[in-house]
């Protein structure tokens, strides 16, 4: 790791059924290139560290099926595979116990955002290590607006920022966010560490780190990904 004593580990969220792709297989799994989606994303943080600690939470009835393609198309990518729970927070929770390291920056991250980009991945765990939390974020392009009650009200975007993964943090702090009763509040890990009254440090992110979660994103990806 570059000469640092503290060691990195990521926790790769990748508990998705395939509700809102419309398909018979998990998004996780699905082909860009005739490579799964897991597969490209793993890909993406193995070439930047290859000391990376991985782990891949995932529901138990898809862990005998992503045996079968990790061995065919990502054979050298050593990680360990966790049964998931039923919310994202049970699953990054059983991620977290396999983590005996206290001293360790723990990454949490999308399965399916393939495309972050190494510099991404550095800035967040750098600032993770400097300031116990980073989470990656791009400012808001589109004009906004809250709905309030029968009408809505013009928001100013400058305020705004759209969040990304992974988003990083040191063990302790994750260890005592993850102690609390889950609500249905926490949509990613920054909202559990804030409601457990930690600060949460924003870092730039990369605009093409997408997360694909409708089919008109795996054209996207592909564009993206993909060699021309």
């Amino acid at each position: 790791m570059q000469g640092e004593l503290i060691r990195r580990f990521l926790i790769v969220v990748a508990g998705g059924t395939g509700t809102r792709m419309q398909s018979a297989v998990p998004k996780q799994f699905m082909p860009i290139g005739g490579i799964p989606i897991l597969v490209h994303t793993l890909r993406q943080f193995h070439a930047w560290d290859k000391d990376l600690q991985l782990i891949v939470v995932m529901h138990a009835d898809w862990i005998g099926q992503w045996h079968e393609l990790a061995q065919t198309h990502c054979p050298e990518i050593v990680h360990q595979v966790v049964r998931g729970g039923q919310e994202r927070f049970d699953s990054v929770k059983a991620g977290l116990a396999c983590i005996a390291d206290q001293e360790a920056i723990v990454g949490i991250h999308d399965a399916v955002r393939p495309l972050v980009s190494k510099a991404t991945m550095q800035r967040c765990f750098d600032a993770a290590h400097r300031w116990g939390s980073a989470i990656p974020c791009v400012p808001v392009t589109d004009s906004i607006r809250m709905v309030v009650g029968s009408g809505s009200k013009h928001i100013d975007r400058a305020a705004l920022r759209a969040v990304q993964t992974p988003q990083c943090f040191s063990m302790d702090i994750l260890q005592k966010a993850y102690q609390q009763t889950y609500q249905s509040t926490f949509t990613d890990d920054a909202s559990v560490v804030e409601a457990a009254g930690f600060a949460v440090e924003l870092v730039e992110g990369n605009r093409e780190n997408i997360k694909i979660t409708n089919p008109e994103d795996i054209l996207v990806a592909e564009s993206l990904l993909l060699p021309r």
